[in-house]
């Protein structure tokens, strides 16, 4: 059974190895700096467009179970305390996340800090 796992992990491994070897960006000349902006820039439109929703459904979320917690009986209060809890840290970080890629984007490329200036369209 061992052997079949590292058979998988081979397999998965030079998968990936014809992946990045059939990647047409591999073969032109722009910058691995210019790539790795690229992927950034992409990874944060993304969020821009999806966590602001999801954080906000959080907030909404954890407000009516924290309601119903205080309807019910003493351990879903408690459970239900935590839940909301939950919730709303993960609102916190979506938006924590929204805020700190164009720092972190900048950071990697010092040189051209001025160019991060992403525009979502």
């Amino acid at each position: 059974m061992k052997n079949l796992n590292l058979r998988r992990i081979m397999f998965g491994a030079g998968a990936a190895c014809v992946a990045l070897m059939a990647n047409p960006m591999a073969a032109t000349a722009i910058s691995n700096m210019l790539k790795l902006r690229t992927a950034f820039e992409t990874i944060y439109c993304s969020f821009l467009s999806i966590l602001p929703p999801i954080g906000m459904v959080l907030v909404i979320l954890a407000a009516v179970i924290y309601a119903a917690g205080q309807v019910g009986g003493a351990e879903f209060r408690t459970n239900a305390g935590r839940w909301a809890t939950a919730l709303i840290v993960g609102a916190v970080l979506s938006l924590i996340i929204i805020l700190l890629v164009p720092v972190i984007l900048s950071a990697l490329d010092p040189d051209h800090a001025d160019q991060y200036v992403i525009s979502c369209v």
